[in-house]
């Protein structure tokens, strides 16, 4: 496994709407580039830092409680993980991709615009 040739894939990378899971999928790969085709028990951490916070409606509470962010992450084979993630604040937000030792993968981080969602 190399991390700084495995990639990322999926809507979720780019767009999500406040408070509904988005998903991607990271594709592990080897130092050679060659997709992994095997599961390897591999970890990632999917960080999300706002970079800029949509305005709030006037009759919102700006309390939302409860974890801001979660993901999960499930092997779907050939050396694919599917990441789903939800984010309860709208806004302009990077998303770090790191293998569990903390490097990044490639393309990370991720600029993704979480939409608000339709009331």
């Amino acid at each position: 496994f190399d991390s700084s040739e495995t990639s990322a894939s999926g809507p979720g990378l780019k767009q999500a709407i406040a408070g509904e899971d988005s998903t991607f999928i990271i594709q592990s790969k080897d130092s050679g580039g060659n997709k992994k085709k095997k599961y390897d028990d591999l970890h990632f951490e999917v960080d999300l830092v706002l970079v800029e916070r949509q305005p709030l409606p006037v009759q919102t509470n700006d309390s939302i409680g409860g974890e801001l962010i979660s993901s999960a992450q499930r092997y779907i084979g050939n050396g694919q993980y599917e990441v789903t993630y939800s984010v309860k604040i709208a806004g302009l937000y990077l998303m770090y991709v790191r293998s569990i030792d903390g490097t990044g993968i490639s393309g990370s981080p991720f600029s993704v615009t979480i939409m608000p969602a339709v009331l």
